[in-house]
């Protein structure tokens, strides 16, 4: 641990710290960190204890402890909004100018504030997400070449760079300052039997008909298809066990564990990729309780519903339950810009998780 001759002697900390940012940080610890995160982590107390102590240490977690605390407020102030989003802003560009090197460079010594890193960062995206109606939100890329916009989709995959950056980073975490994140799910098998209640097992069951009654898809994309529905299956019945594991941490885990390929197929408007992710939705619409995800089950939702041909759509009666569980009605009124259909592609690609978190849309470092 450094010591406070050490702080004062390193470039990364010094200031001058504001009194907006004691306020940013006063309110991380009152309200912000116990308004985002789910059950578990509330009752373990990480966010006002752990990962204040990693940040005091890692520049780059500290600054984005603010930067989401500045978020926040912007949401719930709206007469300062300007000025906390601002903040926000200039601390989570340091904040990510810091991380970029680090995650490069994983360590015992670095990987619980990295991963800390990692998680507001997801969160942050989330909370960042254009809401209003006429935006295509988080789901749709535009493409003026076959560059791929990284800024559309980012929110899975930043999800994925966790999981790519936990891989690494196990063998330390797991005994690590965040063990408590992860015990509750100790038991847990990706490919174990699922059971659900009748009404959903029935809906998502009628998903997969989407795909096993098509000749024309390649088998390994129905493979993806199948290994992704399975997964939305495991955590909609861990949602809804009420065992150690919260509804929320169940699912935002969804995100973490699809296969890359499925990225790929929604990047690509796969209709039966975009109805699993549709079916979701469901799941989605629990933590509309949680400020940073507020609104984003009910927008997601109605720009796939318009993309896939809304009441008269070839993909209706796949929408139904979805439609019925999230907006309240078979239908809605869906009034967004969703772009031009494109013919998919079946091929494969990566990026290592230094390029996930720079937004970057080729891989520089494999």
């Amino acid at each position: 641990m450094q010591t406070p001759s050490e702080y004062s002697h390193n470039p990364e900390f010094r200031g001058p710290f504001t009194m907006l940012d004691l306020e940013l940080f006063n309110h991380w610890l009152s309200a912000t960190g116990q308004e985002t995160f789910t059950e578990a982590l509330k009752e373990s107390d990480l966010f006002k204890t752990t990962f204040v102590e990693l940040g005091f240490r890692n520049p780059f977690l500290m600054h984005e402890i603010l930067s989401l605390s500045a978020l926040h407020l912007a949401h719930i102030t709206p007469q300062r909004a300007v000025e906390f989003t601002f903040a926000s802003t200039t601390h989570h560009d340091l904040g990510l100018s810091l991380f970029q090197p680090m995650i490069t460079q994983l360590s015992r010594e670095n990987c619980d504030a990295c991963f800390a890193f990692c998680s507001l960062l997801t969160v942050h995206t989330w909370a960042t997400q254009n809401r209003t109606p006429d935006s295509d939100l988080l789901l749709l890329p535009q493409r003026s070449s076959e560059v791929l916009d990284t800024q559309h989709l980012q929110w899975m995959k930043l999800h994925k760079g966790n999981r790519a950056v936990l891989h690494v980073i196990w063998p330390w975490i797991e005994s690590g300052a965040l063990a408590p994140l992860f015990r509750p799910w100790a038991g847990f098998q990706e490919n174990a039997p699922v059971s659900l209640p009748p009404r959903e097992q029935a809906a998502l069951d009628l998903v997969a008909e989407s795909w096993r009654s098509e000749d024309n898809i390649p088998g390994q994309v129905k493979m993806t298809l199948e290994m992704t529905l399975h997964m939305l299956k495991s955590v909609c019945s861990l949602a809804l066990m009420h065992n150690d594991i919260s509804d929320h941490a169940a699912t935002l885990a969804w995100m973490t564990l699809v296969p890359e390929e499925f990225i790929l197929l929604v990047e690509d408007r796969v209709p039966q990729a975009l109805l699993i992710l549709a079916s979701y939705c469901v799941m989605l619409k629990r933590l509309d309780s949680v400020w940073w995800c507020r609104g984003i089950a009910d927008n997601l939702l109605r720009t796939l519903f318009k993309f896939l041909g809304g009441e008269m759509g070839k993909w209706e009666r796949y929408l139904r339950w979805p439609m019925e569980e999230v907006i309240g009605t078979q239908g809605g009124n869906v009034d967004m810009d969703i772009g031009e259909r494109r013919e998919p592609r079946w091929d494969t690609s990566t990026l290592c998780p230094a390029c996930i978190f720079a937004g970057t849309a080729i891989c520089t470092h494999l």
